[in-house]
């Protein structure tokens, strides 16, 4: 069963939960990976706003969490970048932490 096709607009986020997928680029197709449970792929079209790069085809039976363009973005490239973390902003009210150096 074909995940992604290379050339194809980018829409969505994938994450293994379990199985294991064949990555291959190029006419005629070459593999050039195997992703297992745990790993993810198709981030870069997405962060990068292209076309799929390489075509994704499941190697055995998989399944795999897919999450749609809105909401990788919310999750991981938050508009409000700038701002300080909510798990920073409670850590700083714990007593026993005040006055702990806390990186950004």
């Amino acid at each position: 069963r074909t995940v992604i096709k290379e050339g194809h607009i980018a829409e969505n986020f994938y994450y293994i939960l379990s199985g294991v997928v064949a990555v291959s680029t190029g006419h005629p197709a070459a593999t050039v990976a195997f992703l297992k449970k745990g790993t993810s792929f198709g981030e870069l079209a997405l962060i990068h706003q292209r076309k799929r790069n390489a075509s994704v085809i499941c190697h055995t039976a998989a399944e795999v969490l897919t999450l749609w363009r809105d909401d990788f973005v919310d999750i991981f490239m938050p508009s409000n970048a700038g701002a300080e973390p909510d798990h920073i902003k409670f850590l700083r009210k714990i007593n026993e932490l005040k006055g702990w150096p806390i990186e950004r």
